[in-house]
């Protein structure tokens, strides 16, 4: 009757808040990853240009992909593992509830 009552909710709250955390987590990886690659990309693409000396380089739009996007990334990577943190602190609190019955 107990473990129904209180173990099993909270074994169910921590089984959610780690694939929660883990899908926030992959999708601040690939958005962070997105930013890099982008802006590796932009960097090779204005090197790979002709050189016109009478122009001086422009290097305006160059990192703009990454200061976008970088803090969206970075946000979704931490509020991921923080989720995935207390997902195992749950789960471990309901594992030692368990072991004192």
């Amino acid at each position: 009757q107990y473990y129904r009552l209180e173990i099993a909710p909270m074994r169910r709250r921590a089984r959610i808040l780690l694939q929660l955390g883990t899908a926030l987590f992959l999708a601040g990886v690939g958005v962070y990853g997105y930013a890099v690659l982008q802006g590796a990309l932009n960097v090779f693409g204005l090197i790979g240009e002709p050189i016109d000396p009478s122009t001086p380089p422009d290097f305006g739009g160059v990192f703009e992909p990454v200061t976008r996007y970088t803090p969206i990334g970075l946000g979704l990577l931490f509020a991921g593992l923080v989720l995935i943190v207390t997902g195992l602190l749950m789960r471990r609190s309901a594992t030692a509830k368990e072991r004192r019955l």
